[in-house]
């Protein structure tokens, strides 16, 4: 399809009213993308076990950030989202937000999970390392 024609089909779909959100919705996609990659490009050489380059933090955050992309796509997030689009439709409503919503919902459950695994491990690594935690007492070797 021409770019022009594409370009013509889409402004006559989207209501005028409509383009502000739609910024407003790019724009914390980009603010969240920037974020996060500036988090890894910070966080991640630091984050790396010992001895380890920064190689390993950023392969693991690109990987990371693939699969999550993946993911977004997967049949059961499409399929949410469709019902509910179809439901306000039906409804008569503009359901203009529902993927960015659905997708801000799921990353931030995600995210949340993420913070609380990471401080779980921090906790049970600084255990483990020092021979008169309780944790070592009870579960450690007795050899």
């Amino acid at each position: 399809m021409d770019p022009e024609v594409a370009g013509e089909a889409l402004r006559a779909a989207v209501h005028p009213a409509d383009w502000r959100p739609i910024a407003g919705m790019a724009g914390c996609i980009v603010l969240l993308h920037l974020v996060g990659w500036g988090v890894l490009a910070t966080a991640a050489p630091t984050a790396s076990p010992a001895g380890a380059s920064e190689v390993l933090g950023l392969g693991l955050g690109l990987t990371a950030y693939t699969l999550g992309m993946r993911h977004a796509f997967d049949a059961d997030h499409i399929a949410a989202i469709d019902n509910t689009t179809r439901k306000q439709l039906a409804e008569g409503g503009r359901p203009l937000s529902v993927g960015f919503w659905f997708s801000l919902g799921h990353s931030t459950v995600v995210f949340v999970l993420v913070v609380l695994l990471a401080l779980g491990v921090r906790s049970l690594a600084g255990q483990l390392s020092d021979e008169s935690s309780l944790l070592q007492q009870v579960c450690g070797s007795r050899g």
